[in-house]
């Protein structure tokens, strides 16, 4: 029979699914603690860095060379990031600290997702993603429960839930949630299900071929978006930085989907690159000519 959730799945992609979402908590983790004392932009700044995380865990556990265009997509689409981004943002805090666990922890997760996911048949993802979802699922538990303990909550917490209450006020009052809108609870189950169940089965999918370090590009663009949204939705205006960061990630974008040789051949054109080569083509042709010369003597 075909695995169905954790039911019948091998034993790897349970474990390295899980894994990966307790890696993808951490990350979450570390971004609600450093929103706490920095701004969200900054944190989504922050959160861009993650291109350059997957280039160097891609080298470190993917095996894999470091080429010249996704440095260059990942320099591009960060500044483009910063540039919608980090205008007037407030000076250096210990929460920035803690969000660099976000794209340290999510460029970990798209490597190990791309190294496993290649490797899987049949319904093999659908287990792998649910271990995900179980991992990110412990791995924030624990955080609450540290949360709960620290505030003197966590008896109120889980008292209800130990004696199998039907009464679950006194917990949602330890969690503050006591008289929270119905807005709040469809909040987090679009949250849940849409933006974390969903999109972690799709990028599992994904990734079977879509190399980590070409999505972790396209993930930046994610301010981009916004950013149109907001203008065609909320009617906000764009001004000439957001017109430049805009083309700026629109350029990573264009470069990370250009072909190796496309790129050397484009920065063949700049003066410093050009140099380069001229000195090179220079120096064979002198040694040509001398080994010319030599024959003739």
């Amino acid at each position: 029979p075909r695995p169905l959730f954790f039911f019948g799945a091998p034993r790897r992609s349970l474990k390295s699914g899980f894994q990966i979402g307790l890696f993808v908590a951490l990350g979450y983790i570390g971004q609600a603690i450093g929103l706490e004392t920095t701004t969200a932009e900054k944190a989504a700044f922050i959160c861009s860095l993650q291109v350059v995380f997957v280039v160097a865990f891609s080298s470190l556990i993917g095996k894999k060379s470091v080429e010249k265009k996704g440095v260059i997509a990942a320099l591009l689409g960060i500044f483009g990031v910063g540039l919608l981004e980090l205008m007037g943002a407030a000076a250096p805090s210990i929460g920035d600290i803690w969000c660099l666990m976000m794209p340290a922890s999510f460029g970990l997760s798209y490597v190990l997702v791309e190294k496993y996911a290649k490797d899987f048949k049949g319904t093999e993802e659908l287990s792998f993603s649910s271990a995900q979802c179980g991992g990110f699922a412990v791995g924030s538990f624990l955080w609450l429960l540290g949360e709960q303990w620290q505030q003197g909550k966590l008896r109120s917490m889980l008292l209800p839930l130990l004696t199998w209450s039907p009464d679950i006020r006194p917990a949602l009052e330890g969690l503050g949630l006591a008289g929270a809108p119905t807005s709040f609870y469809l909040g987090c189950a679009y949250t849940g299900v849409i933006t974390t169940a969903i999109a972690i089965v799709a990028q599992t999918y994904a990734f079977k071929k879509v190399p980590s370090t070409d999505a972790s590009v396209i993930i930046v663009s994610e301010p981009l978006w916004a950013a149109l949204s907001a203008a065609l939705i909320l009617g906000e205006q764009l001004g000439v930085k957001d017109l430049l960061g805009g083309s700026l990630i629109a350029s990573a974008c264009l470069v990370n989907s250009m072909q190796n040789a496309d790129v050397e051949r484009v920065l063949k054109r700049f003066p410093f690159t050009a140099k380069g080569d001229d000195r090179e083509g220079g120096g064979a042709g002198e040694e040509a000519q001398q080994i010319d010369t030599d024959r003739l003597g």
